[in-house]
């Protein structure tokens, strides 16, 4: 399913000076990240899952997460930590993050 694109189909598919050529993934595709975490926080709440934000976890282990603010306990926990899972206690140099998506 893969496809080569060459420099014409490339830069007719994306506008970037210079470009050589490129791959075609018909499977991939990039999303907004903002708005994913948006649709995904509603329909997590609806389903009555609840959500801390502005709280720093200080470690994540199976069935709890020990935050600045206290400890959370659930039957299931989440990591969307992104490129900062590695500041978290037990996770240096067992995460390299090579991309971050995050919006500020």
């Amino acid at each position: 399913d893969v496809q080569e694109r060459d420099a014409a189909a490339t830069r007719a598919r994306i506008d970037v000076a210079g470009a050589l050529g490129g791959i075609w993934h018909p499977h991939c595709a990039r999303i907004h990240p903002a708005k994913l975490a948006a649709g995904l926080a509603e329909a997590a709440e609806r389903a009555g899952v609840r959500i801390f934000e502005q709280t720093t976890a200080r470690s994540i282990e199976p069935g709890r997460i020990v935050t600045d603010q206290g400890t959370v306990r659930a039957d299931a926990v989440i990591r969307a930590t992104e490129g900062f899972t590695a500041n978290l206690r037990g996770e240096h140099r067992t995460w390299l993050p090579m991309n971050s998506s995050m919006i500020v």
